[in-house]
């Protein structure tokens, strides 16, 4: 796995692993996020998915400024915008609508965090990034 200048590796945030680490400080998404061996990136696909989970689900218990710091104090990269072009050969791996994650992902990162069954059932599939869920990251 390719690792930063820092020697660090790459971390790409799904949006539900970001979603569960502001939701509960006990969970395995929140203690990834505060580990100093990693560098964290999302997406503004991410950003954006983000946002509207919390505004429909969350609202209650997470505010959007809750989200800002957290991304600020984490710290997080906010990647671009994969280029649509890019998108559809992601399909034979992911639904349509996360593709974009796994255009990023591959790009920028060496890890893709995720709580999502299907995209982690790509793993096996998928060359040059590793696919797993925060409580799997803690156990390496």
């Amino acid at each position: 796995m390719a690792k930063s200048q820092r020697g660090l590796l790459k971390v790409f945030i799904d949006t539900n692993v970001l979603v569960s680490a502001l939701n509960s400080t006990s969970g395995a998404s929140f203690h990834i996020l505060n580990s100093p061996k990693y560098i964290f990136f999302i997406s503004e696909f991410v950003l954006t998915e983000a946002r509207n989970v919390i505004a429909k689900k969350f609202s209650n218990k997470i505010s959007e400024n809750m989200l800002f710091s957290f991304i600020g104090a984490t710290p997080i990269t906010i990647l671009p915008l994969p280029k649509k072009n890019k998108l559809k050969k992601f399909m034979a791996f992911v639904e349509e609508k996360d593709t974009p994650i796994l255009a990023s992902s591959l790009k920028y990162c060496d890890i893709l965090l995720t709580l999502d069954k299907e995209i982690l059932e790509a793993n096996s599939k998928i060359k040059n990034l590793e696919i797993t869920t925060p409580g799997e990251l803690i156990k390496k």
